[in-house]
Protein backbone atom coordinates (compact mmCIF):
# COMPACT_ATOMS: atom_id res chain seq x y z
CA UNK A 1 0.00 0.00 0.00
CA UNK A 2 3.00 2.33 0.93
CA UNK A 3 4.53 1.43 -2.87
CA UNK A 4 1.03 2.15 -4.37
CA UNK A 5 0.82 5.73 -2.55
CA UNK A 6 4.43 6.48 -3.17
CA UNK A 7 3.99 6.21 -6.99
CA UNK A 8 0.09 7.55 -7.12
CA UNK A 9 2.83 11.19 -5.13
CA UNK A 10 5.52 10.89 -7.67
CA UNK A 11 2.89 10.92 -10.79
CA UNK A 12 1.25 13.84 -9.29
CA UNK A 13 4.89 15.50 -9.17
CA UNK A 14 5.72 14.50 -12.60
CA UNK A 15 1.74 16.30 -13.68
CA UNK A 16 3.05 19.53 -11.71
CA UNK A 17 5.92 19.78 -13.28
CA UNK A 18 4.71 19.37 -16.70
CA UNK A 19 1.83 21.50 -16.21
CA UNK A 20 3.96 24.12 -14.96
CA UNK A 21 6.62 23.86 -17.95
CA UNK A 22 3.35 24.37 -19.66
CA UNK A 23 2.46 27.61 -18.58
CA UNK A 24 2.33 30.98 -20.88
CA UNK A 25 5.02 33.28 -20.66
CA UNK A 26 4.20 34.98 -23.70
CA UNK A 27 3.07 37.98 -22.20
CA UNK A 28 6.42 38.81 -20.79
CA UNK A 29 8.71 41.31 -23.48
CA UNK A 30 11.38 40.23 -21.83
CA UNK A 31 13.80 37.87 -20.00
CA UNK A 32 16.69 38.89 -17.16
CA UNK A 33 19.22 36.34 -16.13
CA UNK A 34 20.24 37.25 -12.99
CA UNK A 35 24.23 36.00 -11.41
CA UNK A 36 23.83 34.25 -8.48
CA UNK A 37 27.10 33.31 -6.25
CA UNK A 38 27.94 29.70 -5.64
CA UNK A 39 25.75 29.23 -2.71
CA UNK A 40 25.70 26.08 0.28
CA UNK A 41 22.38 26.82 1.52
CA UNK A 42 19.01 27.87 0.15
CA UNK A 43 19.48 32.03 0.64
CA UNK A 44 17.38 34.63 0.18
CA UNK A 45 18.15 36.93 -2.61
CA UNK A 46 17.31 40.17 -4.73
CA UNK A 47 17.63 41.91 -7.37
CA UNK A 48 16.85 45.52 -8.78
CA UNK A 49 14.42 45.71 -11.69
CA UNK A 50 12.38 48.94 -13.63
CA UNK A 51 9.37 48.93 -11.87
CA UNK A 52 6.82 46.88 -13.10
CA UNK A 53 2.78 47.32 -13.96
CA UNK A 54 2.16 43.90 -13.94
CA UNK A 55 4.25 41.99 -11.71
CA UNK A 56 6.50 39.11 -12.83
CA UNK A 57 7.44 35.52 -12.85
CA UNK A 58 11.00 34.00 -11.24
CA UNK A 59 11.44 30.33 -13.05
CA UNK A 60 13.54 28.02 -11.50
CA UNK A 61 14.90 26.70 -14.79
CA UNK A 62 15.65 23.05 -13.58
CA UNK A 63 12.16 22.24 -12.17
CA UNK A 64 10.60 24.54 -14.69
CA UNK A 65 8.36 26.05 -11.52
CA UNK A 66 7.92 29.71 -10.81
CA UNK A 67 8.67 30.92 -7.39
CA UNK A 68 7.25 32.98 -4.86
CA UNK A 69 8.61 36.49 -4.92
CA UNK A 70 8.43 39.85 -2.45
CA UNK A 71 8.77 43.42 -3.89
CA UNK A 72 10.68 45.94 -2.00
CA UNK A 73 9.52 49.51 -3.29
CA UNK A 74 12.84 51.73 -3.48
CA UNK A 75 10.76 54.99 -4.03
CA UNK A 76 7.04 56.12 -4.21
CA UNK A 77 6.43 57.70 -7.17
CA UNK A 78 4.86 61.14 -6.51
CA UNK A 79 1.24 60.64 -7.71
CA UNK A 80 -1.72 62.89 -8.58
CA UNK A 81 -4.99 62.62 -7.07
CA UNK A 82 -8.04 62.70 -9.84
CA UNK A 83 -10.57 64.84 -8.53
CA UNK A 84 -13.30 65.12 -11.13
CA UNK A 85 -14.05 62.11 -13.53
CA UNK A 86 -17.23 61.77 -16.31
CA UNK A 87 -19.66 58.76 -15.12
CA UNK A 88 -17.58 56.29 -13.61
CA UNK A 89 -18.49 53.37 -12.15
CA UNK A 90 -15.96 52.72 -9.34
CA UNK A 91 -13.71 54.38 -7.11
CA UNK A 92 -11.53 57.57 -9.26
CA UNK A 93 -9.21 56.44 -6.36
CA UNK A 94 -8.78 53.30 -8.13
CA UNK A 95 -7.02 54.66 -10.53
CA UNK A 96 -4.27 56.06 -8.81
CA UNK A 97 -3.82 53.34 -5.97
CA UNK A 98 -1.11 51.31 -7.74
CA UNK A 99 -2.89 48.39 -7.28
CA UNK A 100 -3.66 46.19 -10.41
CA UNK A 101 -6.54 44.44 -8.89
CA UNK A 102 -8.55 47.27 -8.30
CA UNK A 103 -10.34 48.93 -11.58
CA UNK A 104 -12.70 51.79 -12.50
CA UNK A 105 -14.84 51.45 -15.69
CA UNK A 106 -15.63 54.64 -17.67
CA UNK A 107 -19.87 54.32 -17.84
CA UNK A 108 -20.27 53.82 -21.74
CA UNK A 109 -24.25 54.25 -21.50
CA UNK A 110 -23.73 57.37 -19.84
CA UNK A 111 -21.21 59.23 -21.21
CA UNK A 112 -21.90 58.58 -24.47
CA UNK A 113 -18.46 57.37 -25.28
CA UNK A 114 -16.57 60.29 -24.35
CA UNK A 115 -14.75 60.25 -20.75
CA UNK A 116 -12.32 62.40 -18.91
CA UNK A 117 -10.54 62.71 -15.71
CA UNK A 118 -8.88 65.76 -13.74
CA UNK A 119 -5.93 65.31 -12.34
CA UNK A 120 -4.68 67.75 -9.49
CA UNK A 121 -1.81 68.17 -7.43
CA UNK A 122 0.51 70.38 -5.33
CA UNK A 123 3.18 71.32 -6.17
CA UNK A 124 2.95 71.30 -9.89
CA UNK A 125 3.48 68.39 -11.71
CA UNK A 126 6.14 68.94 -14.66
CA UNK A 127 5.32 65.44 -17.11
CA UNK A 128 5.59 64.47 -20.82
CA UNK A 129 4.04 61.06 -20.26
CA UNK A 130 0.73 59.34 -19.22
CA UNK A 131 0.88 55.46 -18.95
CA UNK A 132 -2.60 53.17 -19.31
CA UNK A 133 -2.87 50.19 -17.64
CA UNK A 134 -5.91 48.69 -18.87
CA UNK A 135 -7.88 45.60 -17.20
CA UNK A 136 -8.29 42.54 -18.21
CA UNK A 137 -9.61 41.80 -22.04
CA UNK A 138 -10.13 45.55 -22.60
CA UNK A 139 -9.60 47.43 -25.87
CA UNK A 140 -7.35 51.15 -25.95
CA UNK A 141 -10.25 53.96 -26.43
CA UNK A 142 -10.00 54.88 -29.35
CA UNK A 143 -8.54 58.89 -29.29
CA UNK A 144 -7.01 60.94 -26.63
CA UNK A 145 -6.58 64.87 -25.80
CA UNK A 146 -4.58 66.07 -23.06
CA UNK A 147 -4.73 69.96 -21.54
CA UNK A 148 -3.42 71.68 -18.91
CA UNK A 149 -5.15 74.29 -16.75
CA UNK A 150 -2.93 77.55 -17.52
CA UNK A 151 -4.16 80.96 -16.55
CA UNK A 152 -7.87 80.44 -15.76
CA UNK A 153 -7.93 78.47 -18.75
CA UNK A 154 -7.68 75.29 -20.68
CA UNK A 155 -4.69 74.84 -22.76
CA UNK A 156 -4.18 71.96 -24.93
CA UNK A 157 -0.71 70.40 -24.79
CA UNK A 158 -1.79 66.83 -26.99
CA UNK A 159 -4.59 67.70 -29.71
CA UNK A 160 -7.44 64.95 -30.49
CA UNK A 161 -5.03 62.09 -31.54
CA UNK A 162 -5.87 58.26 -32.58
CA UNK A 163 -4.36 56.01 -29.82
CA UNK A 164 -1.63 53.55 -30.86
CA UNK A 165 -0.22 52.40 -27.48
CA UNK A 166 -0.81 52.21 -23.46
CA UNK A 167 2.25 54.81 -23.26
CA UNK A 168 1.14 58.51 -24.65
CA UNK A 169 4.21 61.10 -24.87
CA UNK A 170 3.90 64.95 -25.69
CA UNK A 171 5.55 67.86 -25.30
CA UNK A 172 6.92 68.15 -21.23
CA UNK A 173 4.60 71.03 -19.54
CA UNK A 174 4.26 71.82 -15.76
CA UNK A 175 0.51 72.39 -14.25
CA UNK A 176 -0.87 71.37 -11.06
CA UNK A 177 -4.52 70.49 -12.82
CA UNK A 178 -4.45 68.14 -15.94
CA UNK A 179 -7.39 67.57 -18.18
CA UNK A 180 -7.37 63.68 -19.73
CA UNK A 181 -9.96 63.16 -22.35
CA UNK A 182 -10.88 59.64 -23.98
CA UNK A 183 -13.26 58.63 -26.96
CA UNK A 184 -14.07 54.74 -26.74
CA UNK A 185 -16.83 53.14 -28.25
CA UNK A 186 -16.50 50.03 -26.11
CA UNK A 187 -16.62 49.65 -22.14
CA UNK A 188 -13.34 51.17 -20.84
CA UNK A 189 -12.36 49.55 -17.55
CA UNK A 190 -8.77 50.60 -16.56
CA UNK A 191 -6.54 49.66 -13.50
CA UNK A 192 -4.53 52.30 -13.37
CA UNK A 193 -3.71 55.76 -14.76
CA UNK A 194 -1.03 57.67 -14.56
CA UNK A 195 0.55 61.08 -15.41
CA UNK A 196 4.20 60.30 -14.81
CA UNK A 197 5.90 63.01 -12.99
CA UNK A 198 9.12 63.88 -14.85
CA UNK A 199 11.11 64.61 -11.65
CA UNK A 200 10.30 61.58 -9.78
CA UNK A 201 10.87 59.28 -12.67
CA UNK A 202 14.36 60.55 -13.04
CA UNK A 203 14.87 59.57 -8.85
CA UNK A 204 13.11 56.20 -9.01
CA UNK A 205 15.63 53.84 -9.64
CA UNK A 206 13.40 50.64 -9.63
CA UNK A 207 11.96 48.41 -7.27
CA UNK A 208 13.72 44.87 -5.19
CA UNK A 209 12.82 41.55 -6.09
CA UNK A 210 13.27 38.89 -3.28
CA UNK A 211 13.32 35.33 -3.91
CA UNK A 212 14.62 31.83 -2.28
CA UNK A 213 17.74 30.76 -4.30
CA UNK A 214 18.92 27.12 -3.88
CA UNK A 215 22.44 25.52 -4.37
CA UNK A 216 23.20 24.55 -8.07
CA UNK A 217 19.73 26.32 -9.26
CA UNK A 218 19.68 28.80 -12.42
CA UNK A 219 16.68 31.25 -12.45
CA UNK A 220 15.24 33.24 -15.15
CA UNK A 221 13.02 36.68 -14.59
CA UNK A 222 10.07 37.18 -16.90
CA UNK A 223 9.35 40.44 -16.93
CA UNK A 224 7.70 43.61 -18.92
CA UNK A 225 3.73 41.77 -18.86
CA UNK A 226 2.03 43.43 -21.51
CA UNK A 227 -0.91 42.29 -19.30
CA UNK A 228 -2.12 40.99 -16.05
CA UNK A 229 -0.81 37.11 -15.58
CA UNK A 230 -2.25 34.30 -13.15
CA UNK A 231 1.28 31.96 -12.88
CA UNK A 232 0.58 30.00 -9.92
CA UNK A 233 3.99 29.91 -7.59
CA UNK A 234 4.70 27.58 -4.55
CA UNK A 235 4.23 28.59 -0.71
CA UNK A 236 6.12 31.25 0.00
CA UNK A 237 7.84 32.13 3.56
CA UNK A 238 8.62 35.80 5.39
CA UNK A 239 10.97 36.89 2.44
CA UNK A 240 11.36 40.07 3.90
CA UNK A 241 12.19 39.56 7.31
CA UNK A 242 15.72 41.03 8.42
CA UNK A 243 15.93 42.79 5.09
CA UNK A 244 19.53 43.59 5.76
CA UNK A 245 20.29 40.00 5.79
CA UNK A 246 19.30 39.65 2.06
CA UNK A 247 21.86 38.95 -0.36
CA UNK A 248 21.68 41.69 -3.45
CA UNK A 249 22.61 40.33 -6.88
CA UNK A 250 22.63 41.80 -10.54
CA UNK A 251 19.69 41.65 -12.80
CA UNK A 252 22.48 40.10 -15.67
CA UNK A 253 21.87 39.82 -19.39
CA UNK A 254 18.72 41.54 -20.73
CA UNK A 255 16.91 39.70 -23.67
CA UNK A 256 13.70 39.73 -25.92
CA UNK A 257 11.43 37.19 -25.31
CA UNK A 258 10.95 35.05 -28.42
CA UNK A 259 7.98 33.65 -27.11
CA UNK A 260 6.23 37.25 -26.97
CA UNK A 261 2.50 37.95 -27.76
CA UNK A 262 0.16 40.45 -27.69
CA UNK A 263 -2.52 39.56 -25.64
CA UNK A 264 -5.65 38.55 -27.73
CA UNK A 265 -8.46 37.09 -25.15
CA UNK A 266 -10.70 36.17 -28.09
CA UNK A 267 -8.02 34.26 -29.94
CA UNK A 268 -9.10 35.45 -33.29
CA UNK A 269 -5.67 36.96 -34.30
CA UNK A 270 -6.28 40.79 -33.68
CA UNK A 271 -4.80 41.75 -30.54
CA UNK A 272 -6.53 43.18 -27.60
CA UNK A 273 -5.88 46.70 -27.71
CA UNK A 274 -6.45 47.14 -31.42
CA UNK A 275 -9.83 44.78 -31.31
CA UNK A 276 -13.12 46.37 -31.73
CA UNK A 277 -14.38 43.73 -30.48
CA UNK A 278 -12.55 42.13 -27.32
CA UNK A 279 -14.76 39.64 -25.85
CA UNK A 280 -15.59 37.71 -29.26
CA UNK A 281 -13.78 36.39 -32.54
CA UNK A 282 -13.83 38.80 -35.15
CA UNK A 283 -11.33 38.79 -37.71
CA UNK A 284 -12.78 40.69 -40.18
CA UNK A 285 -13.33 43.63 -37.31
CA UNK A 286 -17.14 44.60 -39.46
CA UNK A 287 -17.75 47.24 -38.37
CA UNK A 288 -20.98 48.60 -40.78
CA UNK A 289 -21.81 51.72 -38.77
CA UNK A 290 -18.06 52.95 -38.43
CA UNK A 291 -18.15 53.76 -34.66
CA UNK A 292 -15.68 51.95 -33.80
CA UNK A 293 -17.44 49.14 -32.23
CA UNK A 294 -17.19 45.35 -34.42
CA UNK A 295 -20.52 43.90 -35.86
CA UNK A 296 -19.90 41.09 -33.50
CA UNK A 297 -20.31 42.96 -30.12
CA UNK A 298 -23.57 45.24 -31.49
CA UNK A 299 -26.86 44.38 -31.09
CA UNK A 300 -28.62 47.30 -32.73
CA UNK A 301 -31.92 45.62 -32.38
CA UNK A 302 -31.75 45.05 -28.98
CA UNK A 303 -33.32 41.50 -29.32
CA UNK A 304 -30.37 39.98 -26.88
CA UNK A 305 -28.97 38.85 -30.14
CA UNK A 306 -25.39 39.75 -31.71
CA UNK A 307 -25.55 41.33 -34.60
CA UNK A 308 -22.83 38.96 -36.29
CA UNK A 309 -25.40 35.95 -34.65
CA UNK A 310 -28.68 37.85 -35.83
CA UNK A 311 -30.30 36.54 -38.44
CA UNK A 312 -32.50 39.60 -39.18
CA UNK A 313 -30.44 42.17 -37.31
CA UNK A 314 -32.89 45.09 -37.97
CA UNK A 315 -35.89 43.45 -36.78
CA UNK A 316 -36.00 41.87 -32.75
CA UNK A 317 -36.71 38.67 -33.07
CA UNK A 318 -35.40 36.92 -29.99
CA UNK A 319 -36.24 33.24 -30.95
CA UNK A 320 -34.47 33.53 -34.41
CA UNK A 321 -37.37 31.52 -36.10
CA UNK A 322 -35.97 30.41 -39.81
CA UNK A 323 -38.42 28.11 -41.07
CA UNK A 324 -37.01 27.84 -44.73
CA UNK A 325 -33.64 27.59 -42.89
CA UNK A 326 -32.31 30.18 -45.60
CA UNK A 327 -30.30 32.31 -42.82
CA UNK A 328 -32.67 35.28 -43.25
CA UNK A 329 -35.51 35.31 -39.98
CA UNK A 330 -38.77 35.15 -40.60
CA UNK A 331 -39.63 38.70 -39.69
CA UNK A 332 -37.26 39.30 -41.86
CA UNK A 333 -37.69 37.46 -45.00
CA UNK A 334 -39.55 38.89 -47.91
CA UNK A 335 -39.79 36.14 -49.90
CA UNK A 336 -42.81 34.03 -49.03
CA UNK A 337 -41.83 31.10 -51.68
CA UNK A 338 -40.24 28.99 -48.29
CA UNK A 339 -39.84 26.17 -51.31
CA UNK A 340 -38.37 27.91 -54.01
CA UNK A 341 -35.38 29.13 -50.96
CA UNK A 342 -34.87 26.32 -49.93
CA UNK A 343 -34.28 24.52 -53.18
CA UNK A 344 -32.77 27.69 -55.29
CA UNK A 345 -32.51 25.35 -58.28
CA UNK A 346 -35.90 24.57 -58.33
CA UNK A 347 -37.16 27.29 -60.80
CA UNK A 348 -34.82 26.43 -62.91
CA UNK A 349 -35.56 22.85 -63.09
CA UNK A 350 -38.96 23.78 -64.05
CA UNK A 351 -38.42 26.18 -66.66
CA UNK A 352 -36.28 23.11 -68.06
CA UNK A 353 -39.19 21.05 -67.61
CA UNK A 354 -41.50 23.26 -69.17
CA UNK A 355 -38.71 23.90 -72.03
CA UNK A 356 -39.40 19.80 -72.81
CA UNK A 357 -42.84 19.88 -72.62
CA UNK A 358 -43.26 22.65 -75.04
CA UNK A 359 -41.00 21.07 -77.30
CA UNK A 360 -42.21 17.95 -77.21
CA UNK A 361 -45.90 19.34 -77.89
CA UNK A 362 -44.56 21.47 -80.88
CA UNK A 363 -42.20 18.18 -82.50
CA UNK A 364 -45.28 16.19 -81.77
CA UNK A 365 -47.67 18.37 -83.63
CA UNK A 366 -45.41 19.27 -86.26
CA UNK A 367 -45.09 15.14 -86.81
CA UNK A 368 -49.25 14.75 -86.92
CA UNK A 369 -49.08 17.65 -88.96
CA UNK A 370 -46.79 16.19 -92.04
CA UNK A 371 -48.68 12.33 -91.35
CA UNK A 372 -52.11 13.93 -91.80
CA UNK A 373 -51.07 15.25 -95.35
CA UNK A 374 -49.31 12.26 -96.32
CA UNK A 375 -52.19 10.33 -95.66
CA UNK A 376 -54.49 12.87 -98.02
CA UNK A 377 -52.18 12.77 -100.94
Amino acid sequence: MRKLFLSLMVCFLAVGVSFAAEADFSVFRKIYNPQLPELQLPERVKVTLPVQDFGIVIVETTTKTPQPWARIRKIETIKASITQTSALIGSPNNLTDGKHETTAEFDLDADGGEASVIFEAMPSIISAQLKIILARNVALPRDIEIAVWDEDKWKTVLAKSRLNGSVVNFPENSANKWRVRFWHAQPLRLSELQLVDANSRVQDTGEEYVWLARPGEVYMIYADAATSTRIAAGESGNLLADTEEILEITSGVISQNPNFKEPDSDGDGVVDIRDNCVSLANLDQADLDSNGRGDACEDHDKDGVMDDKDNCPSHANRNQKDVDADGIGDVCDPTESRLTEKFPWLPWAAMVAVTIVVGFIITKTIQDARKNEEEQQ
